[in-house]
């Protein structure tokens, strides 16, 4: 059983550097009360003092510098719309208005990459076959992209998005987030959570509580798509078939990221 973190996280993002599994709130906080941990890494090693021996547990890591700043907190211009990893050890995470920082997770200090977002939503995932970095787009839309963010990050100048592919928008209802997986050799999973809504009739019956006319329905739909190289491009894209899974309507936790 892995350890307790030390303090709970309200929507967070999971995010694997290394051996090590970072866990960090979208939106975060300022951490000098010690109300909160914004972030916090599962690191394999020598304990706390307190605690004896050789195990997995949580180390506290500083917030992005920006929280500090007078008025943080008042509008949602912090919040992470997007992370990656970047050679290997560092945190790329990205906001809508206050630019893109990077956390050194070997030092623990952070540093401004730019004052420009990624061009990613979520999580974007660096694939060595191609030395890029795959995700959805922040346009949206179904449509996905690839970026170097290595030179990027180096010379701290906005990333360009080299390729872009439509027709990964969600086949009906409401989409309610999207994620690409990279399983490796150019493999890649769309998997998407949707919200749909069916008519039902209304029910007279002494059992229930309050009478409805449609019923709300969560899916997860996974595509599989393999990219592979045509000269120096990177444009023949092949989708292979889809499969929905129907989580009923119940509520649906944040399984994916």
């Amino acid at each position: 059983m892995l350890p307790s973190l030390k303090k709970a996280k309200w929507k967070s993002v999971p995010l694997a550097v290394g051996d090590n599994l970072l866990v960090m709130e979208a939106i975060p906080k300022n951490d000098q009360k010690m109300e909160h941990q914004s972030f916090e890494a599962l690191m394999y090693g020598e304990r706390p003092k307190m605690f004896k021996g050789v195990d997995f547990f949580w180390h506290s890591i500083p917030p992005p510098p920006y929280v500090y700043a007078p008025g943080y907190g008042v509008d949602r211009s912090g919040v992470i719309t997007a992370c990656t990893v970047v050679n290997g050890s560092s945190i790329l995470i990205s906001t809508e208005s206050l630019g893109t920082y990077c956390l050194d997770t070997v030092s623990g200090k952070w540093s401004k990459t730019g004052a420009w977002p990624l061009p990613f939503k979520g999580l974007a995932e660096y694939v060595p076959e191609y030395d890029l970095w795959f995700g959805v787009s922040a346009k949206g839309g179904g449509v996905l992209c690839a970026s170097d963010l290595g030179a990027a990050s180096a010379k701290q100048t906005p990333p360009v998005v080299l390729q872009e592919w439509e027709g990964f928008a969600a086949p009906e209802g409401t989409e309610l987030g999207s994620h690409l997986l990279h399983l490796g050799a150019g493999r890649f999973c769309v998997a998407k959570s949707i919200m749909t809504t069916r008519p039902q009739e209304t029910c007279c019956q002494m059992c229930c509580f309050h009478d409805t006319t449609a019923i709300v329905d969560k899916l997860v739909m996974f595509t599989g798509v393999e990219i592979q190289r045509c000269g120096r491009g990177l444009n023949k894209v092949i989708k292979h078939r889809s499969f929905r899974y129907s989580m009923g309507a119940c509520s649906m936790a944040k399984i994916l990221y």
